[in-house]
């Protein structure tokens, strides 16, 4: 009978064991799932926005946000924010990033452009608890500049 009050208590005692171990592993796989599902909302923003940057023939600053337009002028891609998102617009189809404390800076060869035509574009938010930046270039040729320079000296 003592023999069998021990095993069943040495079995309590690892059950115990590993109900314990089984918990902590179960928090710290929420914590990381939750981490690098926030980080790839990240990633993805920034592959998008390299993405669109490079495929536009021009990127202008407007009023109510910024606009990627093809060489056609006819697909039109536009980014509008707000403190904490950002949405995307392509054809009619709305896309939101949820990223706080949202600051957008563009700037066309090194000076700030608060309407008109941009070659960098700099995203400032803050992601888990600490400031992210994620900048993207747009290099043009000659021939754009010179189509294009209404556009640019209309400031």
């Amino acid at each position: 009978m003592i023999e069998l009050v021990l095993a069943m208590m040495l079995a309590a005692i690892v059950i115990g064991m590993a109900y314990s171990a089984f918990t902590i592993f179960s928090r710290l796989y929420g914590s990381y799932h939750g981490k690098n599902l926030a980080h790839a909302d990240v990633r993805t923003f920034k592959q998008v926005v390299h993405r669109d940057v490079k495929n536009a023939v021009r990127i202008e600053q407007q009023n109510s946000g910024i606009v990627f337009k093809d060489s056609l002028s006819m697909e039109q891609l536009a980014y509008s924010f707000g403190p904490d998102h950002l949405i995307r617009i392509k054809n009619a189809v709305p896309d939101t990033f949820k990223l706080k404390h949202l600051t957008v800076h563009t700037a066309f060869e090194g000076v700030a452009v608060s309407d008109g035509i941009i070659d960098r574009l700099t995203f400032r938010f803050d992601y888990d608890a600490a400031p992210m930046v994620v900048t993207a270039f747009k290099k043009y040729t000659a021939t754009e500049l010179f189509n294009y320079q209404d556009s640019l000296w209309k400031q």
